[in-house]
C-alpha cells in the first residue's frame, strides 16, 4: 500500500540554501500533481530522507512556504503529512 518515488536535488556549495530545499518541495508538488496517474493518496504523503536528504526533507517539511516562488506549486501543495530523518551516529 506504498508508493515510493526517488528525488535528485542539488546539492551545495554550488547551489546554497535554500535552492536544495526548495527542489524537494518542486517534487512534493509534482506528486500532488501527478498522485491520481502514481496511485498516491494526495492526501497522505511523507518524505523519507537519510543524512543529507533527511537534512533537506525535514527542512522541506518544516518550511513549506519556501515553495511561494516555485512555478506550478504553493506553500499548501507542498504541505507534507509525515518526515522521517534518518541519521547514522557512531558511539565511542
Amino acid at each position: 500500500g506504498y508508493v515510493a518515488i526517488n528525488i535528485e536535488y542539488r546539492l551545495g556549495p554550488d547551489h546554497p540554501y535554500p535552492q536544495p530545499e526548495q527542489d524537494v518541495l518542486a517534487a512534493i508538488c509534482w506528486v500532488r500533481s501527478q498522485a491520481d496517474s502514481l496511485g498516491v493518496d494526495p492526501r497522505r504523503i511523507a518524505v523519507w530522507g537519510y543524512s543529507a536528504g533527511a537534512q533537506m526533507g525535514l527542512v522541506a517539511a518544516a518550511e513549506p512556504g519556501l515553495a511561494a516562488s516555485l512555478p506550478d506549486c504553493s506553500p499548501a501543495q507542498a504541505v507534507v503529512q509525515a518526515c522521517v530523518a534518518v541519521a547514522r551516529v557512531r558511539c565511542s
